[in-house]
């Protein structure tokens, strides 16, 4: 695929507060992303919560990415989420970068 003027391969991107429910609110900014970019950064630095339905969307998101030849990582996860991640093997399709803090 080529890229069109103004694109660039990675994205920075991040999702934050609370993410409950409805998985397609906080995908579709992730979607518009993984179109022109090969290479998606999103930061967890403020997701205080996601729940088990949203990230196992998050997960079937990151399955058609990596499918797609996308490569994606997560960082600034805290720990408790990186369980869930782990426990859903989201870590299979995508980078966990723990926060420091």
């Amino acid at each position: 695929s080529t890229l069109g003027p103004g694109s660039t391969r990675s994205a920075q991107l991040h999702l934050s507060g609370e993410i409950l429910g409805s998985a397609s609110t906080f995908l579709t900014p992730l979607d518009q992303a993984a179109k022109v970019h090969d290479q998606l950064s999103i930061s967890l630095r403020t997701l205080r919560r996601i729940d088990f339905s949203s990230a196992g969307a998050l997960l079937n998101w990151a399955m058609l990415q990596r499918g797609a030849g996308k490569t994606l990582q997560f960082t600034g996860v805290h720990r408790l989420i990186a369980g869930l991640f782990s426990i859903l093997g989201l870590h299979e399709h995508a980078l966990i970068q723990l926060r420091r803090d």
